[in-house]
């Protein structure tokens, strides 16, 4: 088993007990990290203030770009694995994103992984991408998962999707890593489905075991469907730790922490 730690690239205000931290912050936990032997640090991904952040806070947090953060990171450390956990793939495009992955790869050796989701905040998606308004993020998401893999491997790219087309793209250099993991994010039924048939790993987030075992069965029967391995596929489960002196301590600064203003009923109702 391993751990990793989670950045504040983009938490501010979210579910932190001190709602902001600067970029120093950032980058001081992720070698920290290193120092202490966690596997991974993962940074995940808003281009723009949800709207129950906005109206919890009289001040607009930092958010951090991820993969900018995370190379800032890379250079700072050697064996720590760099992981965007998330990343709004739907809110990206893939020739850009392609070029930014495989940059990044190169420069830390081989040592990302790119965790990527819908995205918890559709008013996020349709303030930064008003023209796909009606669009289906889990459409996108599966293009640009297979817009990214042909980008990754073939020496000449072309892909004509509904959202995405590209033609003759020449994009070099590819990533380290043959294939580099892609772990889908997420833990409705579709992000468990794109996991099985098209990535290296399921990353749910802030789910019990019984929610595990059942995902893990899900897992399993579409890897199957799919005609690939169980054993090669993961589950990377993203938790959350609340540290104190005492267990009382503990509980005390998560009821006091921003973490309730996160509305996961919203999150999991839906993925449009």
């Amino acid at each position: 088993m391993k751990f990793g730690v989670e950045v504040p690239t983009c938490t501010a205000g979210m579910m932190y007990p001190v709602p902001f931290a600067t970029a120093r912050d950032v980058v001081r936990v992720a070698v920290e990290a290193e120092q202490l032997g966690y596997y991974d640090v993962g940074g995940n991904d808003h281009l723009s203030t949800q709207q129950y952040v906005r109206e919890a806070w009289p001040l607009p947090p930092d958010y951090f770009e991820p993969l900018i953060t995370l190379a800032n990171i890379a250079a700072k450390t050697s064996v720590v694995r760099l992981t965007t956990g998330i990343l709004v793939l739907p809110m990206r495009t893939p020739i850009l994103l392609a070029k930014q992955v495989a940059t990044l790869n190169q420069l830390s050796s081989g040592r990302v992984i790119l965790g990527i989701a819908v995205g918890g905040y559709r008013d996020e998606f349709e303030n930064v991408l008003p023209d796909l308004r009606d669009a289906s993020r889990a459409d996108l998401m599966v293009e640009g998962i297979e817009a990214l893999r042909i980008l990754f491997t073939a020496p000449r790219s072309t892909y004509h999707g509904k959202y995405h087309r590209f033609e003759d793209v020449e994009l070099f250099p590819k990533p380290v890593q043959s294939p580099l993991p892609i772990y889908s994010g997420g833990n409705v039924e579709g992000s468990v489905r794109r996991a099985a048939e098209l990535c290296e790993a399921w990353l749910p987030a802030k789910i019990g075991p019984a929610r595990i075992r059942a995902g893990r069965s899900k897992l399993d029967g579409y890897v199957r469907a799919a005609g690939r391995d169980p054993t090669k596929i993961s589950i990377a489960l993203q938790s959350v730790a609340c540290l104190g002196k005492t267990r009382e301590q503990a509980r005390d600064r998560f009821a006091h922490s921003a973490f309730n203003l996160h509305p996961f009923g919203k999150i999991e109702r839906r993925e449009r």
